[in-house]
């Protein structure tokens, strides 16, 4: 799988999350499901844990997007190549 076809994967499943709104959940709703809700969670943030020191175990930052990125809703605009990664940060002194 190409670089480009995994991030746009991963922006999918942001786009998927940001679709959601548990304020919109009525409280009996929520409390019935959550167990699995949190199991969800629980497994959605490991799995970005895991992908995010996958990435710093290689000497690399995760870095916030930049004022150029922000009209393409902070995420990478398609022209470019490869992953939106900032350099590992310099050496404490």
């Amino acid at each position: 799988m190409s670089t480009n076809e995994l991030i746009e994967r991963l922006d999918l499943a942001a786009r998927t999350m940001a679709g959601i709104d548990p304020a919109t959940w009525s409280d009996p709703t929520l409390r019935g499901s959550l167990d699995e809700v949190s199991s969800v969670l629980v497994r959605i943030d490991g799995e970005l844990a895991r992908l995010a020191d996958a990435i710093r175990a290689r000497g690399l930052m995760i870095a916030e997007p930049t004022e150029a990125h922000s009209g393409t809703g902070g995420r990478r605009p398609a022209s470019r190549t490869g992953p939106v990664l900032a350099g590992a940060p310099p050496a404490a002194a």
